[in-house]
């Protein structure tokens, strides 16, 4: 079945990759797991809907993730926004698109962590284009002083990178036949 609130999930010991399929509907959602011992949470956001919305993954009762990633996905006929909340820093963002759907929509990616204090938080996203160069929508990465970008997969990647309080930002994009990977 579908990734959905109140999944209670434990991955035990060592290290744990779940793979999660959510599928939208007409409104907004929010997807809230109660998740132990697993690191890397891979979620695929399938679009049920022709109207904008937004999909929130609030890991609040969830410890230990250290990575998300996101498969972008073309959507029916709106860009939709995947919103990840209450994690801590140390969990990178990953969008990746293993199908050229990048091209068909532009769809935005928000990062909210839990544990932004001070003035020296950091934060990593990754894009990953490995099929074809595409455009994402806007990636915004919230209350975080030093943010680095890494795109990576052979294809170009346009997106725009939203840092609200970022004093230092570092984009680093890997060579491909073009090598035009920019953020807006």
């Amino acid at each position: 079945g579908d990734f959905a609130t109140g999944d209670i999930l434990n991955g035990g010991t060592g290290t744990d990759n779940l793979v999660a399929v959510f599928a939208t509907a007409t409104a907004d959602e929010a997807i809230r797991p109660v998740m132990t011992g697993i690191e890397t949470v891979d979620i695929d956001v399938t679009d049920g809907s022709t109207t904008a919305t937004t999909t929130t993954l609030n890991l609040d009762q969830s410890s230990d993730v250290t990575s998300i990633r996101i498969g972008n996905n073309a959507f029916n006929a709106a860009s939709d926004t995947v919103a990840v909340t209450n994690v801590g820093t140390a969990a990178s963002l990953t969008v990746y698109d293993t199908a050229g759907d990048a091209t068909a929509n532009a769809n935005n990616y928000t990062m909210t962590y839990s544990d932004v204090t001070g003035t020296s938080d950091t934060a990593t996203v990754n894009v990953e284009m490995s099929s074809a160069d595409g455009a994402l929508g806007t990636i915004t990465i919230a209350n975080v002083e030093t943010v680095t970008a890494n795109a990576s997969g052979g294809y170009d990647a346009t997106y725009g990178l939203t840092a609200d309080a970022a004093t230092t930002m570092t984009v680093n994009a890997a060579a491909d036949a073009t090598a035009t990977d920019a953020t807006g």
